[in-house]
């Protein structure tokens, strides 16, 4: 897969609203992403563990596409909804720390890979998941659920 290492202001990442962990979100804009992070995956305690190691993992790098002239975040939303937190992007009313001038300074910029489309990132995942889902008991546990999920629909 092709990408290119680059730096980007924070403020110009956009959570991904079509991330398959975000189905069940009444608002599936930046805010709605935000709530959603907030009360179901732990985003507050990665907003304080960033702002204590001052800044992202090194490493750790966040993957992002280039959609309408937006860099969309296609791997790494929770922390990069964790630093808007911290910087004040985006507010919350849960308990936060003051931020570190380190961790605001190192936060400012993200570095991330940014791949040619979101098809290409998702591809390898998608055939990993064809993969399991074509062994034995969870083959059949998918095919109950998509039989009775026709029946619903009709």
């Amino acid at each position: 897969m092709k990408y290119t290492p680059i730096e980007i202001p924070l403020d110009k990442l956009i959570l991904d609203h079509l991330n398959p962990r975000f189905v069940n979100i009444p608002n599936p804009d930046e805010e709605g992403i935000k709530e959603y992070l907030i009360e179901y995956e732990e985003v507050l305690t990665i907003a304080k563990g960033i702002n204590e190691d001052e800044g992202l993992i090194p490493g750790e790098r966040i993957i992002v596409c280039k959609e309408n002239e937006k860099y969309i975040v296609l791997e790494g939303n929770r922390r990069i909804c964790a630093c808007k937190l911290l910087i004040g992007l985006l507010m919350t009313d849960g308990k936060l720390p003051k931020v570190k001038k380190n961790t605001a300074d190192n936060i400012a910029n993200i570095y991330v890979d940014l791949v040619d489309s979101r098809d290409r990132f998702n591809l390898p995942y998608t055939g990993d998941i064809l993969k399991v889902l074509d062994s034995g008991p969870l083959k059949q546990s998918y095919i109950f659920l998509q039989d009775a999920f026709k029946k619903v629909r009709i």
